[in-house]
Parts: structure tokens; C-alpha cells; sequence
């Protein structure tokens, strides 16, 4: 958790560039979820990573984590 009145901006890359798949971490928080651009497109071998912006006095992101659900298209 980045700490009360801090954040991390997460943002969801594909093959080095940002996505509209974004969400915030803040306070005591732990997990965060994009629920407006739930989807993304990706093509099949791309590298797939996240990128954390700490603000306020957050630290600590470096130890963060993240996970993703990938289905095929018509799943």
C-alpha cells in the first residue's frame, strides 16, 4: 500500500507502450482494477508489463506485483 494520501498510477503496457488500461492504488489499498477500459487488444507474443507512477510521498512500488487475465478473441 502506498500509504495514506499517497498513490500509485498503474498503467498496463504492451510491447513497451502504454495502454488505456490504467487504475490507482491509494491509501491503504493494496489492488486496483480499471473498470471502464476493461479490454485491451494484444497480439499473441507481446510482452506485457506495468509501469507504476508514485505520488504524494509513496514509496515502495518497486516490490509491487501485478497479474492479468488474457483470453483469446471470442472467449
Amino acid at each position: 500500500a502506498p500509504g495514506v494520501g499517497n498513490s500509485w498510477a498503474v498503467t498496463i503496457r504492451d510491447d513497451g507502450s502504454d495502454t488505456s488500461l490504467t487504475c490507482t492504488i491509494a491509501d491503504a489499498n493494496t489492488t486496483c482494477q480499471d473498470t471502464t477500459n476493461n479490454t485491451g487488444s494484444m497480439a499473441a507474443g507481446s510482452l506485457v508489463d506495468a509501469r507504476f507512477v508514485e505520488s504524494g510521498t509513496a514509496t515502495g512500488s518497486d516490490d509491487t506485483q501485478f497479474s492479468c487475465m488474457c483470453y483469446p478473441d471470442g472467449n
